[in-house]
């Protein structure tokens, strides 16, 4: 196919280790799994970028400036991140797209017409549901249901609109941009695979053919 050219950013590092699981760091794993994806598709002819190649600080800032200040103008933009959630049950792939959404002007959180819609970014949510579909059948996690950020929803107890925050990759890369939850390292079952060449293996495989299925399909790269 037609060369994609792409940034692969490695959450956190440096100062920023991320969640912490019983064995491994966040910001570890990440640039682990962005090195190696970087590697896979350079072999198959894209132009990758990475935000960071070892154990740096890096502001959000500066992260999208990487993206938005190269030239050409990158296809994508896939932040790699893991999970973690109190609930030590939660396990599975799911990914974060940038959502617009829209407001009526004069009206709070607490009218239920405050929020207009809610418009995904289209070839966010479809790169966003390319990857966690390949990811999760290629390596075994569970798919979990992906989501746009920022995200509103009505509670009917609170009577008023509640919002999922917006995430500043998301909101302020020029570039399709996607951040990926590879899995939960607050699962004891996430977590043991998540350390494996095995299964890093099997995560990058799906990642590299989800990104270039996206390619073909919604770039037209063939």
């Amino acid at each position: 196919m037609a060369s994609l050219v792409g940034v692969i950013d490695a959450g956190h590092g440096g100062k920023d280790p991320g969640c912490r699981g019983h064995q491994a760091v966040e910001k570890e794993l990440t640039l682990i799994y962005a090195l190696d994806l970087a590697v896979e598709l350079k072999k198959r002819g894209h132009q990758i970028i990475l935000t960071r190649e070892d154990d740096r600080y890096l502001s959000l800032d500066e992260r999208t400036k990487i993206a938005n200040n190269h030239n050409p103008q990158p296809d994508f933009f896939l932040s790699i991140h893991f999970d973690s959630n109190q609930n030590p049950k939660a396990k599975g792939t799911w990914c974060l797209y940038y959502n617009k959404v829209y407001f009526q002007a004069g009206l709070t959180p607490k009218d239920q017409g405050y929020v207009i819609s809610q418009e995904p970014s289209s070839l966010g949510r479809s790169l966003a549901n390319t990857l966690t579909c390949y990811i999760s059948r290629k390596a075994g996690t569970q798919f979990r249901q992906n989501q746009g950020r920022p995200f509103y929803w009505w509670n009917e107890k609170e009577n008023q609109w509640k919002k999922e925050g917006q995430l500043y990759v998301l909101r302020h890369t020029k570039s399709c941009a996607v951040l990926c939850e590879v899995c939960f390292l607050s699962n004891q079952e996430d977590e043991t695979r998540a350390i494996t060449r095995d299964f890093q293996k099997k995560v990058i495989s799906g990642m590299v053919l989800a990104i270039e299925e996206w390619g073909r399909k919604y770039l037209g790269r063939v």
